[in-house]
């Protein structure tokens, strides 16, 4: 199946529709292919008019669309205009939110490579941070970007990772916190793999610490009708959530949504969710972190990890990373 993608995205009135007004079933009409997306599906690809592409928003929409108009003009931008038939909203989907931090490659090869395999294996955020011994101090996020667009479509993804500016490894631990509305440090697993001695812990038994922590907190539901009952897994009493013994996060009732593997966090009237697992992992350049950088990681609560008894490229360690999470999330 050949994925397109398009932000372009409208009612049936002709309004545009993205971000959180997209994640409504139904309400999309019609989908827009515009300039690079409109001449690959019209020039490379050859469809024509009347033939059916699939098309993804980037924010978990697949769209099944009948192609309506092709225009490819001398001069301008080409454009598709396609009718929706069916959509589908969180489609690809993980239980984890995953942001990796990694200092760019003196080689940038190396890096485009990292972030077009991240995003193969499923990653939400990447963001390049500058060390103070980072030999590399920029990046091309456009290109990085088209990297990841293209490694999405090409892995059938709905879910296009965000490339963030690059930012100083001291300011993004200084701005580093819970993402998506989330308020409790108990959320979010922060990593740190570096190369100085001291105790440390594999990615997976840092995951599986976190995880027995978090559930015997009974979930953290949040919201002013929300109130968790200590002690009984998925309990929640709110405006029309009703409760399952015994089933872990199942619950039952109007506008009530149940986010499985986390005890008693639902989504609902006056109920805020969050992911089953957030996580940021910083991985740092050739010549590793400097003893600042660790100890500041160290002081707002990153937590040190060990990527096996091989030495690892950049790269390497940083898909090392991103694939321990996406198996550990497979059961």
């Amino acid at each position: 199946m050949e994925l397109f993608y398009s932000t372009d995205i409208r009612d049936r009135k002709g309004r545009a529709l993205f971000g959180d007004n997209v994640a409504e079933s139904g309400v999309a009409s019609r989908v827009v292919l515009s300039a690079a997306e409109a001449e690959h599906c019209a020039k490379v690809m050859r469809h024509k008019e009347g033939d059916i592409v699939f098309i993804i928003d980037g924010k978990g929409g697949l769209y099944n669309c009948r192609i309506d108009k092709i225009v490819l003009p001398k001069k301008g931008e080409a454009h598709v205009e396609c009718a929706v038939l069916e959509e589908s909203h969180g489609v690809g989907g993980r239980n984890y939110h995953l942001v990796m931090a990694v200092c760019p490659t003196k080689n940038m090869d190396r890096y485009e490579w990292f972030v077009e395999k991240a995003t193969e294996l499923g990653v939400d955020q990447i963001v390049p941070v500058i060390s103070e011994h980072s030999i590399r101090t920029s990046v091309k996020k456009d290109r990085l970007e088209a990297l990841a667009l293209s490694a999405t479509k090409q892995s059938l993804k709905s879910y296009l990772p965000e490339i963030s500016d690059s930012i100083s490894v001291s300011d993004f631990l200084n701005k580093c916190s819970c993402k998506d509305g989330e308020t409790s440090a108990r959320r979010i697993l922060k990593l740190i793999a570096h190369c100085e001695e001291g105790e440390k812990k594999t990615i997976r038994q840092r995951l599986e610490e976190f995880m027995k922590a978090y559930r015997r907190s009974d979930g953290i539901p949040g919201g002013d009708d929300c109130q968790a009952i200590p002690g009984v897994d998925g309990v929640i009493d709110g405006d029309g959530c009703q409760a399952i013994p015994g089933v872990d996060g199942v619950i039952d009732g109007g506008g009530c949504r149940a986010i499985p593997g986390v005890d008693g966090v639902i989504d609902g009237d006056g109920c805020q969710a969050s992911k089953d697992l957030s996580v940021v992992i910083m991985i740092g350049p050739e010549g590793d972190f400097s003893t600042r950088e660790i100890e500041l990681a160290l002081q707002k609560g990153f937590l040190p990890v060990t990527l096996g008894e091989s030495r690892l490229r950049v790269e390497t360690a940083a898909v090392v990373s991103v694939s321990e999470i996406y198996f550990a999330s497979q059961g």
